[in-house]
């Protein structure tokens, strides 16, 4: 009928622009209806769509006795078809703002409705499935996320569970189904993912991602990262450990309970955890979080080298340190290269507690691990001298000294010592500390490194642990010099403004 309305419109010859008028209020109802079909069925809209329909057979009688008048006829006619657009105009309002109103009543209680249905059966997996069989939950699961409730993460995991149960009716867990069931489940899950910005945190993600690459994008002596696809289109990162001996049972416990540490992580400058795979070559375990397309904080620094704050993406990186602390979770080997960079320029630290997890399973102390690393630079004296072998919380901190110095500077620390031998040498002897950058060559540092920064590292640097700050303190300090640092910038900037 609304196409036919539209069309008689068209036809009539006096009032043109009115008659427009009237042809897109006619097509913003067809929208209105379109959008709010999957609610019409019992309920209160439906009374509305009926009084709705009714006007508009109304308006097709008027449209189609004017469209009919012969030129003369709509000229002496001029006045009658003037009145009945105000009135069709008039009456399609009137039913249409009762139609928005009890549309904004019937979504807002059939989103409490929703709401309430995920959260009490978060744990009734089966109740879970049978809602995601109408395919409107993702539109409406995203609007109720964004009042705060949790609803997404329960919705995720039915619809992977979905998923596994599919595949495990076709034989093949660990393969793809080629199905329109499972096509359709996987396009609502991504649709989800893609509407609220929430990956999922689950442990098993076999059978949803892909590895088109054989080799890694990028491989070091500790662990290699493949980049990977998760349900075909979102970029992640597939990590697998090097010399990992998962042969004893204590060894399988401990990477479980490590796992499940990370997947408790929440904040923004700590690396997500989103699950691990065990269906994809060449790793029989790859651990697997999002794809931080910028890199360590060093490439993103070297690709952004005129527009890159080196402070705030420090205190970005101290934030998360400290949040780790918190949670009685020692990184183990802070550097620049275990800090990547997220959309936004911020921070997020990863690869955190693996030196300890390794000294754990393999037997070989967390100190040698770094040794064997590289990582003698970042160091702490009381791990190279032995006095400790097992990292601590006040080792992060003086790593997290060394890692700052590392940024501002873009030289791995004690850049002037070409031996690693030599630092070790000096731990036991008498622990150094770097000079202080002044000279342009060290990356701009001198812009970087203000009294209060350097004060900052000197601190961190104690050659007594214990007189070294928490890392929350560190957190506060180099933040506050960030904040001063942004503020100053926003006034200059604000001030050449003024001056223009």
């Amino acid at each position: 009928m609304i196409k036919v309305i539209k069309e008689e419109i068209n036809k009539v010859q006096y009032h043109k622009d009115e008659c427009r008028q009237l042809a897109n209020k006619v097509a913003q109802i067809s929208e209105t209806l379109e959008d709010q079909a999957h609610r019409l069925q019992d309920s209160q809209l439906q009374s509305y769509a009926d009084k709705m329909h009714n006007v508009l057979i109304v308006v097709y009688g008027r449209t189609t006795r004017w469209a009919a008048y012969g030129f003369v006829k709509a000229y002496l006619g001029d006045g009658s078809i003037a009145h009945g657009v105000k009135q069709c105009m008039a009456e399609l309002d009137a039913v249409m703002s009762g139609f928005q109103v009890t549309a904004a009543v019937v979504l807002n209680h059939n989103q409490e409705q929703l709401k309430e249905q995920i959260l009490n059966n978060q744990d009734n997996v089966d109740k879970l499935i049978d809602l995601i069989k109408d395919a409107n939950i993702v539109r409406e699961a995203a609007i109720i996320q964004e009042t705060g409730a949790a609803v997404v993460e329960p919705l995720m995991g039915a619809y992977h569970e979905k998923l596994q149960r599919l595949r495990e009716k076709q034989g093949d867990p660990s393969q793809l189904v080629d199905s329109k069931e499972y096509k359709e489940t996987e396009n609502q899950l991504s649709e989800l993912s893609r509407l609220t910005g929430i990956l999922p945190t689950l442990r098993d993600l076999n059978g949803t991602i892909t590895c088109p690459d054989i080799r890694p994008i990028k491989g070091g002596i500790d662990c290699d990262v493949w980049k990977g696809l998760w349900l075909g289109d979102q970029e992640v990162a597939l990590k697998t450990m090097r010399g990992l001996k998962m042969t004893s049972q204590r060894a399988k416990e401990r990477f479980q309970q490590e796992l499940a540490t990370w997947s408790k992580l929440d904040h923004p400058h700590v690396l997500r955890f989103l699950g691990i795979v065990t269906d994809l070559q060449p790793s029989p375990i790859m651990m697997v979080s999002p794809w931080q397309k910028q890199g360590s904080v060093l490439d993103y620094i070297k690709g952004h080298q005129d527009t890159a704050d080196r402070c705030h993406l420090m205190a970005g990186a101290a934030k998360g340190l400290a949040y780790l602390h918190a949670r009685n979770v020692i990184h183990g080997n802070v550097r620049c290269a275990n800090i990547l960079v997220a959309t936004g320029e911020q921070a997020i630290i990863c690869d955190f507690g693996l030196s300890l997890f390794r000294e754990e399973t393999n037997g070989t102390s967390a100190a040698t691990i770094l040794v064997r690393q590289g990582s003698i630079r970042w160091m702490s004296p009381e791990l190279l001298n032995t006095t400790i072998t097992s990292p601590t919380t006040k080792c992060d901190v003086y790593s997290f000294g060394m890692t700052m110095l590392e940024c501002f500077t873009f030289q791995p620390p004690f850049s002037n010592v070409e031996h690693d031998l030599a630092l070790i040498i000096s731990a036991i002897t008498k622990p150094v500390i770097p000079e202080r950058p002044r000279s342009s060559s060290t990356g701009g540092s001198e812009t970087w490194i203000t009294d209060e920064i350097w004060g900052l590292m000197l601190d961190c640097w104690s050659t007594d642990c214990e007189r070294r700050p928490e890392m929350s303190e560190v957190a506060i300090g180099i933040d506050d010099v960030d904040l001063a640092r942004r503020v100053r910038r926003a006034s200059n900037a604000s001030s050449q403004s003024s001056i223009g």
